[in-house]
């Protein structure tokens, strides 16, 4: 009777064998550092903004009045200043977008979070609240994805779109009322509703002047701010960014895999 030799399988794979590249997490311990350190300076900023005079170093000097647009304007700046570290190298953009997307998902609870502390001083609405916390959160979004396919033209993408915008809408809105003979902002000519529309739009889509709108339910210029179509505007655009995002990484895709292809026939 014969028997079968079975011989043992090698434990080690070939020298020549393929092993895939190592996962990488959602949520480095950069990451959650970085957003650990954002969300600890918006909390302190609202923590000063509220304490009562001579029990902070500087607290006191702005009214409580204005809390929940200081707070705003907090989250704003410390967000596009802490963007480019939330920016991380992701193997690919399905880990890209989902980081993205947890630290705008982020921002939003903590904002909401921090405007309903300042409700407790200041009336506010839910609706403004809601609108202003998803605003931000948009903003977010777009700030990291901005950091991360434009690294070296983001800062001034990001200082064009929150800063000059408004100054420049405030420029061209006193140019407007120099030449309009002492009649007010609602007094305009007809001739003057373009321009009057421009500044209005420039305004709801600016980051700053944005949140300030949707959490008062009114713009700087004296107009009624309509949340729906800014952040369709908004969404609309992280779309093309996530988009762009896919663009970019499937070439890289492509090439990879014809180097697979024709290692294996030769």
């Amino acid at each position: 009777m014969l028997l079968d030799v079975i011989e043992p399988q090698s434990l080690t794979a070939p020298a020549n064998a393929e092993t895939a590249p190592p996962k990488e997490a959602l949520l480095p311990h950069r990451l959650a550092i970085a957003l650990a350190l954002l969300t600890g300076m918006e909390a302190l900023a609202v923590l000063w903004i509220l304490a009562p005079a001579g029990s902070l170093p500087g607290a006191g000097v702005f009214a409580v009045a204005g809390a929940a647009q200081f707070a705003c304007a907090a989250t704003l700046a410390l967000s596009a200043l802490i963007a480019p570290w939330l920016s991380l190298e992701a193997p690919s953009y399905r880990v890209a977008l989902a980081r993205a997307a947890f630290i705008s998902i982020w921002q939003g609870v903590v904002v909401a979070f921090l405007l309903m502390v300042c409700a407790r001083s200041v009336p506010l609405a839910p609706i403004g609240i809601l609108n202003a916390s998803a605003w931000l959160a948009l903003c977010m979004f777009s700030f990291v994805m901005l950091n991360h396919l434009l690294p070296r033209a983001s800062a001034g993408i990001l200082f064009f779109w929150i800063v000059a915008t408004p100054v420049l809408c405030f420029i061209v809105a006193e140019l407007i009322l120099a030449g309009a003979g002492g009649r007010s902002w609602t007094q305009l000519p007809p001739e003057a509703q373009s321009a009057k529309s421009l500044i209005h739009w420039a305004l709801a889509l600016s980051p700053a002047t944005g949140a300030a709108g949707a959490l008062s339910g009114t713009l700087a210029e004296g107009s009624a701010y309509e949340p729906l179509l800014p952040l369709i505007f908004l969404s609309l655009m992280n779309a093309a960014l996530a988009g762009w995002r896919l663009k970019t990484d499937l070439p890289l895709r492509h090439k990879d895999t014809k180097t697979l292809r024709f290692t294996k026939k030769t």
